[in-house]
């Protein structure tokens, strides 16, 4: 009996002592204001102490200073790469890595002199520069997707700050308060901007070049159709929000029905890359004993664009459009 009395005590000052932790864990939580921002701009803003952020601040804070405007001003189109992406690194710094990266490899190849000189410096662009920007693409293609799916979402809550009646920038803040990034973050841009002196349609125009989509600018169209003409701004979004569900669902059928032609291009694509690798790194001399012959290059030429045309015609077959 006293056995059993122990082990409850035991018991129950393990249990007192786990609320006790949890309660302080709980109650720092909810005084820390900062980890209730949902999105980067919220977090932004918090940190500034200030709901209303300079667009450059903003800027800054995701794309970097006079580094990053001079690159972009040499590549323009990276600028809404990066800004999409959301990253947490800037184009400065990425930049820096790629560089240092290219350097140790070719570092690298220079001590062990497996490949021939051009090779050598092919590979290590490639590897250094080739694979970031297309984890870049990557990235930007998964925060469209995202910005897509939370479209519908965020037209809802416009629609019902609307119906609570209040004006459009208002019910704009709801998305840029309650909504995750990408399109909180989006929004609460383009407020900054308005308030800023900047006008409403430029302001959200600047949102769909960065985030290309059919129905955003729909959106715009019957925000900006309905300020200069009137009409129920509200029934015309509730009746954009069903079209954008319903297409919704018809792609996702498409991508469904198009699976097994994806897979196939993963693989026949990817199979002669794993292959190449294999053989330089078990038996180097059967492919660079071949490169010093005349034909060999025109050989691997034909090769690559035979593939490119393979992999443009599977890739046209499964891309369903809707």
């Amino acid at each position: 009996m006293n056995f059993s009395i122990t082990y409850l005590i035991y018991a129950l000052v393990f249990l007192s002592i786990l609320f006790v932790i949890e309660g302080a864990y709980m109650l720092n939580r909810s005084s820390n204001s900062r980890e209730i921002a949902v999105n980067r701009r919220m977090k932004i803003a918090k940190t500034a102490e200030d709901n209303t952020l300079s667009p450059s601040l903003f800027r800054k804070q995701v794309l970097g200073g006079s580094v990053t405007r001079f690159l972009f001003s040499a590549l323009p189109d990276l600028e809404h790469a990066f800004w999409a992406a959301n990253l947490k690194i800037t184009p400065a710094r990425a930049l820096a890595y790629a560089v240092m990266a290219f350097i140790g490899v070719m570092l690298l190849f220079q001590t062990t002199a497996l490949l021939p000189p051009l090779l050598e410096l092919a590979v290590a662009g490639l590897a250094c520069f080739g694979i970031p920007m297309l984890l870049l693409n990557i990235a930007v293609g998964n925060q469209r997707k995202k910005f897509n799916e939370q479209l519908p979402d965020a037209l809802n809550l416009v629609t019902r700050g609307l119906q609570a009646g209040h004006p459009v920038q208002v019910a704009f803040g709801l998305v840029a308060k309650e909504m995750p990034d990408p399109i909180g973050s989006e929004f609460g841009n383009a407020i900054d901007e308005m308030n800023f002196g900047r006008d409403r349609a430029t302001a959200l125009r600047a949102i769909s070049k960065r985030f290309p989509n059919p129905e955003f600018m729909f959106f715009i169209a019957a925000v900006e159709m309905q300020r200069e003409s009137g009409g129920n701004l509200v029934t015309i979004l509730d009746n954009l929000v069903a079209v954008i569900r319903e297409r919704s669902n018809l792609k996702k059928k498409a991508f469904a029905v198009s699976a097994e032609g994806r897979l196939t291009a993963v693989i026949v694509g990817s199979l002669p890359y794993f292959l190449l690798g294999f053989l330089l790194a078990t038996n180097p001399d059967f492919i660079l004993g071949s490169v010093e012959e005349p034909l060999f290059w025109p050989l691997m030429t034909g090769a690559w664009c035979l593939w490119l045309l393979g992999m443009i015609i599977i890739w046209r077959m499964v891309n369903i459009k809707v």
